[in-house]
């Protein structure tokens, strides 16, 4: 294999399609890194961890190997590490796999991405004076952290009342790739959500908003200087 194709960035299916749970890819490289096996492809559905989401976790297999995926992350050469160890066997450079992800973690953390987003249309909608800046939106402890003041912090249940209202509106959601880069090296991504303003955003989503479920707003408060409203969706 050529030094090229060793360093080929890793396509990402998983940009056009959340529910795309098993595929099939091609070894480019294999090598350890502080005691884990990792895994490079020529293509992946599985999410590597970062904006504020967590990597898909799952099994990459062959006719002579089973790979166990702990965690995928994304490095500035545009490619995706697969980290894990191997159940048995073991994989040859160049020789095709088969990739499957768990599907309950995709989509459990695909609403919370998604949930996320929209407690930032929700205050959109408020006409609320604050700036999204960060996420958080792991199942344990999600939040958006804002910068902004709150004249009162106690809007918890006015706001709950207003993202649920846009849950069951259900605006149409849609993406649209970039030609340019976000500055992480992934291909930048844009999220349209029918009647708000869109925003640049890499992670998986849900197709529809009433699958996101309902969304309980859990505190809202200072963090450094920030707005941090941590959020909680049914399960």
């Amino acid at each position: 294999m050529s030094t090229s194709e060793l360093n080929q960035s890793t396509s990402l299916p998983y940009l056009n399609d959340t529910y795309l749970f098993e595929s099939e890819a091609h070894v480019l490289n294999i090598f350890q890194h502080e005691n884990q096996s990792v895994i490079i492809l020529d293509q992946t559905i599985f999410y590597p961890q970062g904006g504020g989401q967590p990597s898909d976790v799952g099994f990459i297999s062959s006719s002579n190997g089973n790979f166990e995926v702990t965690k995928t992350i994304f490095n500035p050469d545009g490619q995706v590490w697969h980290l894990g160890h191997f159940v048995s066997g073991n994989f040859e450079i160049g020789q095709d796999v088969a990739l499957k992800i768990d599907q309950q973690k995709r989509l459990l953390n695909a609403r919370n991405h998604t949930a996320g987003h929209l407690i930032d249309l929700a205050i959109e909608s408020l006409q609320l004076n604050l700036v999204a800046v960060k996420g958080f939106h792991f199942p344990e402890g999600a939040y958006v952290e804002y910068t902004g003041e709150l004249e009162n912090l106690d809007i918890v249940q006015k706001l709950e009342q207003k993202v649920n209202e846009i849950i069951q509106q259900n605006p149409k959601i849609s993406f649209e790739l970039q030609e340019s880069k976000h500055e992480s090296g992934k291909p930048m991504r844009i999220m349209n959500v029918e009647g708000f303003k869109s925003c640049p955003c890499g992670g998986t989503h849900v197709a529809s908003t009433l699958e996101v479920g309902k969304i309980s707003i859990k505190k809202i408060k200072n963090s450094k200087g920030n707005i941090r409203i941590s959020y909680q969706i049914e399960v």
